[in-house]
């Protein structure tokens, strides 16, 4: 998240005139950075980078009385959807998929607070695939988490693809899995969630709960202001970013530094935001209780 908001800070003020001061406020997944936008003034001069599905599962599981409410901020892109990934590290004692759903001890998979992607990717797989993991959450950031996962320390974690590429191309990691419906062309060899339904007690409930998912990893590294914004303010706010990250320059930047960007509008973010909170009430329950169960 610090890597996307350098990157495009330049392109803000280029076409904004503004000056962009970065600010990052780790803690809680992203929770406490969520909860301080929220609270922010509605005057268009705060904006932030939101954790996605990481936000959302926090409001359906309402973790720590979720200060803010996804849906009532107003949303200005989507910089990313990176896909998500099963990362493994060298020194695991499992090597694949296959090892995991096999697994007779424990798996330590890693995660950052509880309102983060990396603790909800890992409980709903765990709950979903029915894996023996035991979830190792609370790692202040994710950079902490690789250094554990690096040392050995755990056996596992999800993350972005565009997070770990650099780990496995020096060859500490590994990747086993992947959250999506197609394999990505970087990840041939590497099997999807979709492909491994086989191994779920309820194939038809299962593709109901991976269809929501992935609907959560839609809405990605999005930016968004607290609520009660303007119209005429959102509207220029919109046209800044859709102008930045459509800049050749910016997306030259970005692929030098290899980070993907897959760029939605903010009215398409609203849509998607929408779509990810519109879950059946069954689906709801799977992810409220794979979640409470790790806040007992």
């Amino acid at each position: 998240y610090d890597e996307y908001a350098r990157l495009v800070a330049p392109y803000i003020e280029k076409y904004s005139g503004a000056r962009v001061r970065l600010r990052n406020i780790p803690g809680s997944g992203g929770m406490r950075a969520m909860a301080e936008l929220f609270k922010s003034p509605g005057d268009g001069l705060t904006i932030g980078i939101v954790n996605g599905s990481g936000m959302v599962i926090s409001q359906v599981a309402d973790i720590s009385n979720s200060k803010y409410q996804i849906d009532e901020l107003s949303y200005l892109a989507r910089i990313a959807a990176d896909t998500r990934v099963l990362t493994l590290s060298m020194q695991s004692p499992y090597k694949s998929i296959d090892d995991i759903f096999n697994a007779e001890a424990p798996l330590k998979i890693g995660a950052t607070g509880y309102g983060g992607s990396t603790f909800v990717d890992a409980v709903v797989s765990r709950d979903l695939f029915a894996l023996n993991v035991n979830v190792i959450h609370g790692f202040n950031n994710s950079a902490t988490m690789r250094q554990s996962l690096l040392r050995g320390n755990i056996d596992g974690s999800w993350n972005s693809w565009g997070s770990v590429i650099d780990q496995v191309t020096s060859g500490h990691v590994k990747i086993v899995l992947q959250a999506g419906r197609t394999r990505i062309a970087a990840l041939p060899e590497v099997p999807t969630v979709f492909e491994v339904l086989e191994k779920t007690a309820d194939q038809v409930v299962a593709r109901d709960i991976l269809n929501a998912w992935m609907a959560l990893h839609a809405v990605g590294r999005s930016v968004a202001t607290p609520p009660g914004v303007p119209v005429a303010k959102l509207q220029v706010l919109r046209e800044v970013f859709n102008k930045a990250l459509n800049d050749q320059q910016f997306l030259d930047d970005a692929a030098r530094a290899r980070r993907s960007v897959d760029y939605a509008s903010g009215e398409q973010m609203q849509i998607l935001i929408t779509e990810a909170l519109d879950m059946p009430a069954e689906i709801r329950q799977f992810f409220i209780n794979a979640v409470q169960s790790e806040l007992q």
